[in-house]
């Protein structure tokens, strides 16, 4: 498959038992003019065909694709950023039930209701 990656478009797609350069330079000739191209670069996974199709056909740098490592690192990084997002929402929760208990008992001892609405001092009553 030849696809431009930027907008999706499919330049050309064929499945072929034989994966030499020639296969591959024959799918691509068929659209490919190198006066009305520009490529960039070649992303592929590395078979020998396509770097030469890169490099001798298209004329471009050939570039291994990384999805596949990539996917496996953002997976272990996923479960490890998501367990970690859990424990600190945790200690959120906890923190959050300290400060209120705190605020809660030093308002009391000043006088003033939770609620934070005044009370009278027991020594006033």
């Amino acid at each position: 498959m030849a696809i431009e990656l930027a907008s999706g478009f499919i330049f050309s797609e064929a499945e072929c038992e034989n994966r030499t350069y020639q296969t591959w330079w024959g799918q691509v000739s068929q659209w490919f003019n190198q006066e009305q191209w520009d490529f960039w670069a070649l992303v592929s996974d590395g078979a020998k065909a396509l770097v030469k199709l890169a490099l001798s056909g298209l004329g471009c740098p050939s570039l291994p694709d990384v999805f596949h490592l990539l996917y496996a690192l953002s997976k272990t990084m996923g479960s490890a950023i998501a367990r970690q997002r859990l424990q600190l929402q945790k200690q959120h929760q906890n923190l959050q039930a300290k400060l209120k208990a705190v605020s809660s008992s030093e308002a009391i001892s000043l006088g003033i209701s939770p609620n934070y609405g005044f009370t009278c001092p027991a020594a006033y009553s």
